[in-house]
């Protein structure tokens, strides 16, 4: 992909992110959450998608999740790709069978991507407590983000 499919790709990406923090926002208790997992210390977490080189800063606080501009500290970090990022929003991956080389499609979430080295966690933050609060957002918002963002989807497979 050239550069300007490149940028394109970015551009994308970065919206769907926007998006999905919107409709968690809107659809899922955050609050709950956070109580669940004592996710309420306010934690940074930076993301990074590492096939376009794009770094974004993550805070759940008040019961929303929040985008942060430069944060003076980051406290954990995940790291994944474009792939891995759009496969989880799908709720799919497709694997092959080596024996028969035949090709199916399989559920795939938070838990999978980290247990396949998919995504990777790390950083002062507890990576346990960032995967279950992850998963539990997941499972609760999956249904509205991906049906939300299949036009996004079809954009981004006819750049890839």
């Amino acid at each position: 992909m050239g550069e300007n499919g490149s940028s394109k790709k970015q551009l994308i990406v970065n919206q769907i992110v926007n998006k999905v923090i919107s409709l968690i926002n809107k659809d899922v208790d955050i609050e709950g959450f956070q109580e669940k997992f004592n996710a309420n210390r306010g934690k940074v977490i930076q993301g990074r998608l590492v096939d376009i080189d794009r770094t974004f800063h993550l805070q759940v606080t008040d019961g929303k999740i929040r985008r942060l501009k430069n944060p003076e500290k980051v406290d954990g970090f995940f790291e994944t790709d474009c792939v891995t990022l759009i496969s989880l929003f799908k709720g799919k991956i497709k694997v092959v069978n080596p024996s028969t080389m035949e090709e199916k499609s399989v559920e795939y979430t938070p838990l999978d991507a980290v247990r396949y080295g998919d995504i990777r966690l790390g950083g002062d933050a507890s990576s346990n407590d960032l995967l279950l609060f992850a998963t539990a957002v997941y499972k609760e918002a999956y249904p509205q983000v991906r049906s939300a963002l299949n036009e996004d989807f079809r954009e981004l497979n006819s750049d890839a």
